[in-house]
């Protein structure tokens, strides 16, 4: 039987507090080491930091990657910032300062885990339209429709017959973000309600800077989730003829006309 050796000459390693480190994010190695046949992935760090740090040392035969420093992830990102043309999110202030004309949505919701690589963020567009959902069924076997966070197969599935939908698919067609747009589910439309205002505070922001942008309606918003028996809208108030507190979600016929407003994936 062939024997295989993996030697650890004198290291270092950071344990931190609550189970990552503040930077770092793998092994610290003091100067003179040697790191020998080791593979160091999977680990995070709260601030900046990569696999190794450390002293003059020399690493042979290891595999380092998927070291995460969260400095550069989620960080920087907060609810109310301007998502750009450039894939690119910045502060309203840094927005200023720049002296940018290049918005195109604002992030209305963050992932929790901060080393998230995909999902980060949403982003909701500038502008909305009155249209028509359609009575199509692309997830009957949701049960709660605020749970569905299925906006992307549905709006793709949707986007064949659905005015709405259609809508989401073709937004800011034969820009650089042409086919990122999507309707979103009952999970998504859920959460822009409960930052609608701060997201309004940005809307009002780039409107004063010379932006085409639409506000908010008193009314109900579309997504592609359904309820038992209709479809499933969210009242962004309590001034319509529903009788349904602000945020709720409600049953709606699929053939009315209501709002729709395109998200993004960040």
């Amino acid at each position: 039987m062939k024997l295989i050796y993996i030697i650890l000459l004198p290291i270092t390693v950071l344990f931190a507090h609550k189970g990552f480190s503040q930077n770092g994010g793998g092994i610290y190695v003091e100067s003179g080491a040697k790191v020998i046949g080791c593979v160091i992935a999977g680990n995070k760090a709260a601030g900046d930091g990569s696999g190794v740090c450390g002293g003059d040392a020399e690493l042979l035969n290891c595999t380092v990657g998927n070291n995460v420093p969260a400095e550069k992830l989620t960080k920087t990102i907060d609810i109310g910032y301007i998502f750009c043309e450039d894939n690119s999110i910045v502060s309203k202030e840094t927005y200023e300062t720049e002296g940018r004309t290049n918005a195109a949505g604002v992030v209305f919701w963050l992932n929790s885990d901060r080393y998230a690589r995909t999902s980060r963020a949403y982003v909701v567009a500038l502008k909305q339209a009155e249209k028509v959902r359609g009575e199509f069924s692309v997830n009957g076997d949701v049960e709660f429709a605020m749970f569905d966070t299925a906006c992307y197969m549905e709006t793709i599935a949707l986007a064949a017959v659905s005015e709405a939908a259609i809508y989401c698919r073709e937004y800011m067609k034969g820009s650089v973000l042409e086919g990122r747009w999507l309707m979103p589910a009952g999970f998504q439309l859920s959460c822009l309600f409960t930052t609608h205002v701060r997201v309004q505070e940005t809307l009002e922001f780039l409107r004063n800077k010379g932006m085409d942008v639409d506000f908010f309606e008193k009314d109900v918003y579309w997504c592609t989730s359904e309820a038992n028996i209709d479809f499933w809208g969210v009242s962004f108030t309590s001034e319509i003829g529903y009788s349904h507190t602000p945020g709720k979600g409600f049953e709606v016929p699929g053939d009315e006309q209501h709002w729709v407003r395109p998200i993004l994936i960040y």
